[in-house]
């Protein structure tokens, strides 16, 4: 297994801990799993195990392992910039099927954060069409992240933003 170090946050609270992925498996696609299909809990529900707990209203926790639905999520961040980044990220010669996207710079707005980073688009597709498909998660990398409750931004390598959360997207 590969453990990846997370921040999942949900409108009410910011979860730290860590998600195992099954080797080779890319995050991004641990995230837009089938949530109806899936009979483990790589479905509907996302597994963070080591886990410290920010509320919204100030309380903090800890737990050993939390379930949190998936459609409940923001975005999710990774902690590690080079941590469970696509086969695009990686030097060298790709295996099949790699796809090559380009990045394009684009600004997603959700309720109390703003992003700026990267959303990648194949060479036939526009942002518009990005945002059309059926994934649940839209993965931004090398992004900026701006919360309306902290003066202060922080970087993530990686970020999947929960599509039906994003209020705005901008891009150039």
């Amino acid at each position: 297994m590969q453990n990846v170090a997370v921040a999942v946050h949900t409108q009410e609270e910011v979860l730290t801990g860590v998600v195992s992925l099954s080797p080779g498996k890319r995050l991004s696609d641990f995230l837009n799993s089938d949530f109806i299909k899936q009979s483990d809990s790589s479905g509907m529900f996302l597994k963070l195990t080591d886990v410290t707990i920010d509320r919204a209203d100030g309380i903090k926790g800890r737990a050993g392992t939390i379930y949190i639905n998936k459609e409940a999520i923001q975005m999710l961040r990774t902690l590690e910039n080079d941590s469970a980044r696509g086969v695009g990220a990686k030097g060298g010669p790709k295996q099949y099927p790699f796809v090559h996207k380009l990045p394009v710079r684009a600004t997603m707005r959700l309720v109390g954060y703003e992003l700026n980073g990267y959303l990648h688009c194949t060479n036939e597709q526009e942002i518009p069409r990005l945002l059309a498909q059926e994934l649940a998660f839209i993965p931004c990398t090398d992004a900026t992240i701006r919360s309306v409750s902290e003066d202060y931004p922080w970087n993530a390598g990686f970020v999947a933003v929960n599509r039906r959360r994003v209020c705005s997207v901008e891009y150039s």
